[in-house]
């Protein structure tokens, strides 16, 4: 991991279960996802809105700083993939604030990446690539939103970061990008 003004971005290689690959393997196909999906948009830095995403919402946020609420029968199975990951990486966490699954798709005409938070106060997120693609890498941006570092996506790869400003590229045309995301304390 690196620390870039005080914040630490880490890129790690998971090996997942058999179990856990399987239920992967079975969202990111089309002919076999049978995720409930959430239509919306990706604001843009003036409050715009650009490029589609659908996200099947597994732990929706609460009050802050205190755990989400259960939103999916799929929760169990993916909050473990976070869980298998910390318990072998020595990594505690309290609690899990949100956590989520994100679809997204080539958008030639939207270059603009929305730089946000996912929360206005101190967390750390989670974020797991359960595809390959090319292009979409995930960007984290210091205060002044200068580029700090750029992910590499690649399958089951596993961002850890402080909760810092991030945005995420579009992957490539006849493509989509899929992601697990968790934030936890």
């Amino acid at each position: 991991g690196k620390k870039y003004s005080g914040v630490m971005i880490k890129e790690f290689k998971f090996k997942l279960t058999k179990k856990q690959k399987d239920l992967c393997e079975s969202i990111c196909d089309p002919y076999t996802q049978k995720l409930p999906l959430f239509f919306g948009y990706t604001n843009t830095n003036d409050n715009g809105k650009i490029g589609p995403v659908f996200t099947h919402y597994l732990r929706l946020t609460s009050e802050v700083d205190s755990e989400g609420f259960p939103n999916s029968d799929h929760l169990y199975e993916f909050e473990n993939i976070f869980k298998t990951f910390c318990y072998r990486k020595k990594i505690t966490y309290n609690r899990i604030l949100r956590s989520a699954i994100n679809f997204t798709t080539h958008q030639p005409d939207d270059t603009e990446a929305y730089i946000h938070c996912d929360h206005d106060f101190p967390h750390k997120q989670f974020l797991m690539y359960l595809n390959n693609f090319d292009g979409g890498s995930t960007f984290f941006y210091d205060n002044n939103e200068k580029v700090i570092y750029k992910s590499t996506p690649m399958k089951y790869n596993v961002i850890m970061s402080d909760g810092e400003l991030h945005s995420q590229g579009y992957c490539a045309p006849q493509q989509y990008r899929v992601a697990l995301v968790v934030t936890y304390v």
